[in-house]
């Protein structure tokens, strides 16, 4: 559960796009990719999908890719371990 939560719960199964091919963000993703309102954004092509980034974001994870959101994937991982122990 604790896995699950922590990588879909930001998840967004569906956007919708209005006549012109806008749409609206949800609030809760743009506070967990730091995208403040009037702040620079960057869309990033990544295979079949594209990310939206914060300029600032970015630009600390490309200073250090290996270390930006460590802490992050530190829960993640231990959560998934805990999973994987959970299985056997």
């Amino acid at each position: 559960q604790q896995y699950s939560r922590l990588v879909l719960g930001s998840a967004e199964d569906e956007l919708n796009c209005d006549a012109q091919g806008r749409f609206v963000l949800p609030s809760r993703l743009r506070e967990r990719a730091n995208l403040a309102l009037g702040s620079e954004l960057l869309l990033v092509g990544a295979g079949d999908r594209m990310e939206i980034w914060s300029a600032s974001e970015y630009a600390a994870y490309e200073a250090d890719p290996d270390g930006y959101g460590a802490a992050r994937r530190d829960v993640i991982e231990r959560a998934e371990a805990k999973l994987r122990g959970a299985v056997r």
